[in-house]
């Protein structure tokens, strides 16, 4: 048996992207998160730096795609902080309601 990580995601971001709230893109960015997210508390610690290597995108497209997930209410920003080299650290928090 192999190591892949599988994910599961809420019904309600299918919602959201039929109803045109968030697009392709940042529902592929939503899976890379959930990739990663604690399943009981749903709380995910990564860098962007983490998120474009999953899902191959740039740390602009990464970055507006997390802004509008949190603006639409599929994610929260828990905490967000700067370490070396000005790498992005953020604690997301993936809503399923």
């Amino acid at each position: 048996m192999n190591d892949e990580k599988f994910v599961q995601v809420p019904l309600r971001i299918f919602e959201l992207l039929k109803d045109g709230q968030i697009n392709k893109t940042e529902f592929i960015v939503l899976a890379a998160i959930l990739t990663y997210a604690n399943r009981r508390s749903g709380l995910a610690t990564m860098g962007n730096q983490r998120i474009c290597g999953v899902t191959g995108f740039g740390r602009s497209t990464v970055s507006a795609s997390i802004q509008n997930l949190i603006r639409v209410g599929a994610v929260e920003l828990v905490t967000a902080k700067y370490q070396k080299r000005r790498k992005l650290e953020v604690n997301l928090r993936v809503k399923d309601r």
